[in-house]
């Protein structure tokens, strides 16, 4: 029994030990815990802190982003009416210009009837001119002709 109980208070002293170095050791640990829990928080802290100025920063990007798509955009809508008035201004003016074309063409047109009218009558005045002057050429050699045959007869029948 002497052996049991030697033993016994060897466990107990062994775990009285033992408590006491794993209190110090549980005490460092719980220590560097807490150490480690405040450098988190501190950590976290800043973080926050680095959180809420990136919010600001994108805030402020979001914002100039946004004014600079607006005026874009206003950009865009000006560049877009100065493009229509430009275009139509471009269709009046090609109308106008067709319009030109025709009235340049229509000239032509009766300026080459009139010509084509004045050639023909030309044609027509020449055509009775050469057709008096053959007849009177013709009655001149007619008379001539008939001038030189009865002066041919007069002297066939005087011989």
């Amino acid at each position: 029994m002497k052996i049991y109980t030697l033993l016994l208070s060897f466990f107990i002293a062994s775990g009285s030990f033992s408590q006491g170095g794993a209190t110090l050791d549980l005490e460092r640990r719980i220590d560097a815990l807490e150490l480690n829990n405040k450098m988190n928080i501190n950590r976290l802290h800043q973080l926050e802190i680095e959180n809420l100025l990136l919010l600001k920063k994108l805030d402020s990007i979001e914002n100039n982003t946004s004014n600079q798509i607006s005026r874009a955009q206003e950009l865009q809508s000006q560049n877009e009416r100065a493009m229509n008035l430009a275009l139509d201004a471009f269709t009046l003016k090609f109308n106008e210009q067709n319009k030109t074309v025709e009235n340049v063409q229509n000239r032509l047109n009766k300026g080459f009837v009139n010509q084509l009218i004045v050639l023909i009558l030309a044609v027509i005045i020449l055509l009775i001119i050469f057709i008096f002057a053959v007849r009177f050429s013709t009655n001149k050699a007619l008379k001539s002709n008939v001038a030189s045959w009865n002066s041919f007869q007069e002297y066939v029948l005087k011989k």
